[in-house]
């Protein structure tokens, strides 16, 4: 090998090396993205069509029309991928997809538009066995199936029993007494099983729990896609890892309520050098995420 064939080679494994440092800053300073979803995705259930819309912003401002998304999702426990196309929809910028997942349980999962980051994470899924547990989780319990109930009701089996026990006793008739006894145990013991039962079937639902307000406020952090623009460990662990850092580190972030709400309503009204786009955040949304935001202080 001459010379200058190794003097090539070398300049060719130093400039690949050089490229691999530089590319994730050239990406972060150049081609990147903000998927923001329309709404936080509920009501999931396996086999059933989910329709998922969102928009894509270049640098986090100007709707960007991509040639391929794709959309990752993996289950937790089982580790099963999938994989969804989103196609336009509506104005410039929006996609929409069709979400059919194939188990129950908690999925991870993110958007992928070929540009930075590589995947936008995404709060995770919990996705329901099937439609009846969805119900009972949004419907009151029959009254029957409240533990409370069944207990007021074995309370009133066994007073009923213990007063017939004691007017017999009265009355001198303990022939009688033995079998109302035991109708009265009967009774207890049945009321018992009822309320173990109720709980055991209300702990088993395969049915996701309503979320507080600050841990609403932390999922729409991710899928309005704050964390892209913005570092919040608490929102997502090392979330400098898919963030360009063009706004202030909010892992200890606290600011006046009506300061926050005012801004993520309108951000050019309230600071007019902003870059943030308006979002259009409905009310509920925005009081989640100043909720969540102002948890930082106390971290």
């Amino acid at each position: 090998m001459t010379r200058a064939m190794r003097s090539w080679i070398l300049l060719a494994g130093l400039s690949v090396l050089i490229i691999s440092l530089v590319f994730p800053t050239v990406a972060r300073a150049g081609g990147w993205t903000v998927v923001t979803l329309d709404k936080l995705p509920e009501n999931i259930v396996v086999g059933q069509s989910y329709p998922l819309d969102f928009m894509v912003r270049q640098h986090g401002r100007t709707p960007f029309s991509v040639d391929v998304i794709a959309i990752r999702a993996t289950h937790r426990e089982s580790a099963e991928k999938l994989t969804f196309a989103a196609l336009p929809a509506g104005s410039a910028g929006h996609y929409h997809a069709e979400l059919v997942f194939t188990r129950p349980g908690a999925w991870e999962w993110g958007v992928e538009t070929g540009l930075y980051p590589q995947v936008q994470p995404m709060p995770d899924l919990v996705v329901s066995a099937d439609q009846a547990g969805l119900q009972g989780a949004a419907q009151p319990a029959g009254l029957l199936s409240s533990p409370m109930v069944s207990t007021g009701l074995l309370g009133l089996f066994a007073l009923a029993g213990l007063l017939a026990v004691v007017f017999l006793i009265v009355r001198k008739r303990p022939a009688r007494v033995y079998p109302l006894a035991i109708l009265g145990l009967l009774a207890i013991a049945g009321g018992l099983a009822f309320v173990l039962l109720s709980s055991a079937n209300a702990e088993t639902l395969d049915v996701p729990k309503a979320a507080g307000p600050a841990e609403t406020g932390q999922r729409l952090f991710l899928a309005k896609g704050c964390v892209v623009c913005h570092v919040n460990n608490r929102a997502l662990d090392q979330s400098q890892s898919v963030s360009v850092e063009m706004g202030p580190n909010l892992t200890r972030y606290a600011n006046d309520p009506a300061y926050l709400r005012a801004f993520l309503a309108s951000p050019g009204t309230v600071k007019s050098a902003s870059e943030m786009p308006t979002l259009g955040l409905t009310s509920g949304e925005i009081d989640a995420l100043v909720l969540f935001l102002n948890e930082g202080d106390s971290k």
